[in-house]
């Protein structure tokens, strides 16, 4: 009976502590001082960036500020300039070439 006791009081806190911490944990946008936050990532306005990269580094920023697609007047203005640079790890010790490159 002594086991029993023991385990049934072992899943009791295992059950009944994540539900004690919940009330703690509050979401990052949610509430009042969340709505003001994604109002202020709304009205951020991403530069285009060029190149290929670019392209698809703007889509995303946009996308990751503001996901609604509505039109908001800009208050900050965010420039992207991305640096590239190709290192060639692999080379062939006879021909001299690279057998693969690694962009950063």
């Amino acid at each position: 009976m002594l086991w029993f006791e023991r385990r049934f009081t072992r899943n009791c806190l295992v059950l009944c502590f994540p539900t004690l911490l919940a009330g703690c944990l509050h979401p990052l946008y949610g509430g009042p001082a969340g709505a003001a936050l994604v109002q202020n990532m709304q009205a951020v306005e991403v530069e285009p960036i060029p190149e290929r990269l670019g392209h698809y580094l703007h889509n995303d920023l946009i996308f990751a500020f503001n996901g609604t697609g509505a039109a908001f007047s800009p208050k900050y203005r965010l420039i992207v300039t991305p640096v590239e640079r190709v290192q060639t790890p692999l080379v062939d010790t006879i021909t001299g070439r690279a057998g693969s490159d690694r962009r950063g």
